[in-house]
């Protein structure tokens, strides 16, 4: 499962908002917090999600005209309603439209039927849903909290800090582990602008373990496994061989802060 969200999350995103919409948004909000998806992102491919769609209905009416529309929807109770509200209050409502639980299709076929141009559609539509998607994801992101790493355990007693890995990671997945050591814990610290991720302008805080940690997470309680130590760019530990191609089938590279 780490592997499939870390390789195509995004994709899953797009298409779980384009099909349903809160549900997926929400909960790829929340694994912000395991270090699957990144929020800003999150909120981006859910618009882009929710503009496809609505676009795919949106032409769909426009060119088959209104008595597709009617064929299409007709049958519902609010079908006369919802035309006659788009021919006055067409902008408003297409601006609402997400929060319309049960018009989320008809609204923007409407709006394609009763010939709103497309020039105005479609930013109407990209803004409809930043005004609905950042709402929910900050709201779902804050429901969440963040799980860090460590104690209050000094000197020698910290000899087994990689048993904490080892033991989230059997709770939390792998990689939420592995974040939770880097990213979550200088976000926690408020020092992520220096530490927590590999980036350009970061301090070079990285290990590299001999093996893949997603899948065997034990190797951080192992320390023979951990066969590089940068810390701030000075090299503590060098177990590896100088052969790069060596290197690249031996080591994974682990960065961040806490680990």
């Amino acid at each position: 499962m780490d592997a499939l969200l870390l390789k195509y999350g995004y994709a899953l995103l797009f298409l779980g908002v384009a099909a349903e919409g809160e549900a997926f948004l929400a909960a790829a909000a929340l694994l912000v917090h395991r270090g699957y998806f990144r929020l800003p992102v999150v909120i981006a491919v859910a618009v882009a999600g929710n503009t496809v769609a609505d676009l795919v209905y949106y032409l769909a009416a426009r060119m088959r005209g209104r008595d597709w529309l009617e064929r299409r929807y007709g049958g519902s109770r609010h079908y006369r309603r919802v035309v006659l509200a788009m021919q006055r209050h067409g902008r408003w409502m297409l601006l609402g439209s997400r929060f319309a639980f049960g018009f989320r299709m008809l609204i923007p076929a409407a709006c394609g039927a009763v010939g709103m141009p497309p020039a105005t559609f479609l930013p109407l539509v990209v803004l409809a849903g930043i005004l609905w998607a950042v709402p929910v994801a900050l709201l779902a992101y804050s429901a969440g909290v963040a799980i860090g790493s460590g104690s209050d355990l000094l000197g020698s007693d910290q000899n087994r800090r990689g048993l904490e890995l080892v033991l989230k990671a059997r709770v939390l997945g792998a990689m939420a582990a592995i974040v939770s050591a880097t990213a979550t814990n200088a976000r926690i610290m408020r020092i992520d602008d220096r530490l927590g991720t590999i980036e350009p302008g970061k301090l070079a805080d990285l290990i590299a373990v001999d093996g893949d940690p997603l899948t065997e997470p034990e190797l951080f309680d192992d320390p023979s496994r951990v066969v590089l130590v940068v810390k701030n760019g000075m090299v503590m530990k060098n177990s590896l061989a100088t052969d790069a191609t060596s290197l690249a089938a031996r080591a994974t590279t682990v960065g961040g802060a806490g680990v």
